[in-house]
């Protein structure tokens, strides 16, 4: 079991995001209202990673991550904070095994971020915000026949799929079509998958449905 250690002020976000990583049976966590006895902690190695949570991150958060990083470089920190800028999350691209997070869109991701640190796996900074969807698509691979799709969640950058009876495989790069009803048109767009997974029913069997991460690629 890893222990994990949280430095926060008490609050509704620290008890949310304690409640989240104890349903990990992976973790034990510790909280640290004071900054001495956490510092104590990663002296006495008593901690297998960090998570920092701040109301809002600010420039001079990043001199202290350079501080913890330079006595702690293989520790992970996570940073999660309510008020988060894209410029802060490429800042701390730098620092080896840290990330800062969003805790109104990622909270429910910050158990596989740490697993995925704490096992030095790459973890990259979600740069856009993503937004839950409903909407059909086809995709299709070069000339194949289009599968039908839905949409998971929508980004900038790129969206989550659900498609059924077909097994699409990361790095192909694909051709999506969204119909779009009120427009009496359909939008096109060009994109890569990032990564993908069979989905599993309740008894563990593989289902006929597959999720697929796409990133968007210019025209």
């Amino acid at each position: 079991m890893y222990k994990i250690g949280i430095l926060s002020r008490p609050g509704k976000v620290l008890n949310c995001i304690h409640s989240e990583i104890v349903k990990s049976p992976f973790f034990k966590v510790d909280i640290y209202i004071d900054s001495s006895h956490f510092v104590r902690a990663l002296k006495a190695n008593k901690l297998d990673a960090l998570v920092m949570i701040t109301e809002e991150f600010r420039p001079n958060h990043v001199q202290i991550i350079r501080e913890v990083k330079k006595y702690f470089p293989k520790t992970p920190v996570v940073v999660m904070t309510e008020k988060c800028e894209r410029s802060y999350k490429i800042s701390l691209v730098d620092f080896r095994k840290t990330i800062l997070l969003s805790f109104q869109e990622e909270a429910k991701d910050i158990n596989g971020i740490l697993f995925k640190l704490i096992h030095n796996l790459h973890v990259i900074p979600r740069l856009a915000s993503r937004y839950t969807t409903e909407q059909m698509a086809r995709i299709s691979i070069d000339n194949e026949k289009t599968s039908a799709a839905w949409i998971v969640n929508l980004a900038q950058d790129g969206a989550c799929f659900r498609i059924f009876n077909h097994k699409f495989q990361k790095g192909h790069h694909v051709r999506i079509e969204v119909p779009l009803a009120d427009l009496k048109k359909t939008h096109v767009l060009r994109g890569k998958i990032v990564w993908e997974k069979i989905e599993r029913l309740k008894n563990h069997k593989a289902s006929n449905s597959q999720m697929i991460g796409i990133q968007f690629l210019g025209a």
